[in-house]
């Protein structure tokens, strides 16, 4: 092989290596592409966890509102802002503040 044959080669492998290298890195399904899915994979782990906790914390409530007269009749007071009868309701400006919500 003459040497121009030979520098040729070199080249056309060169360039071949540096076009695959570009599309492993930057191109379509590369190395960033990968790596902005894992983030968003992670994201959304963290969403279903958060949401898992949430669901978990309503069918408590659910349950605790099935079973438990007094929790009802407390939330149907915080909630609806409901009273007995012969009761006074007393309302003060400002925030409230209820440990159920």
């Amino acid at each position: 092989m003459n040497k121009t044959a030979y520098y040729i080669t070199i080249t056309f492998f060169i360039i071949l290596i540096s076009i695959q290298t570009y599309k492993l890195i930057w191109g379509e399904k590369g190395l960033i592409e990968y790596m902005q899915y894992n983030k968003k994979v992670e994201m959304i782990k963290r969403n279903n966890e958060i949401l898992i906790k949430k669901n978990d914390e309503l069918k408590h409530k659910i349950d605790k509102l099935q079973t438990e007269k007094e929790f009802l009749e407390k939330m149907i007071r915080d909630k609806l802002d409901m009273i007995k009868e012969n009761e006074i309701n007393i309302k003060f400006k400002g925030k409230k503040k209820h440990e159920n919500r």
